[in-house]
């Protein structure tokens, strides 16, 4: 009998441990370890698989975030800027009216931001 063959046809005690459901002494079958040990790979695999795709999806929904706010951002700033324009430039009374009001909201909602964003990061003084 070739070493090969022995391998197939016996199990050592520490390989029986390794597998679920074998109790240590106990004799087995080549082909009973044989599919315990290739279920086991593809249990593996199939995990692995499993956190890669996990991964790849926390991923992607971070990058779907991070454009979403800088779109939002961006027409923010647009509107701010066309609202300065309005203000700057020779508009009549009531242009300018809605304007400084959009402006205003504007800023109080930056400074609103930016101390809720320090606040959090710990940054925020409290006296």
């Amino acid at each position: 009998m070739s070493e090969t063959q022995r391998k197939r046809k016996n199990i050592s005690i520490l390989e029986e441990r390794k597998l679920p459901g074998k109790t240590p002494g106990r004799s087995y079958t080549a082909k009973s370890s044989l599919e315990r040990v290739v279920r086991l790979k593809i249990e593996e695999a199939e995990a692995k698989h499993k956190r890669q795709e996990d991964k790849a999806e926390a991923s992607h929904r971070r990058w779907k975030e991070r454009v979403y706010t800088q779109a939002g951002v961006g027409v923010a700033l647009a509107v701010l800027l066309l609202c300065a324009a309005v203000l700057l430039l020779n508009y009549s009374a009531e242009d300018k009216k809605w304007a400084s009001a959009i402006l205003t909201h504007g800023a109080a909602a930056l400074t609103t931001y930016l101390g809720v964003k320090a606040k959090s990061r710990g940054t925020h003084d409290e006296n």
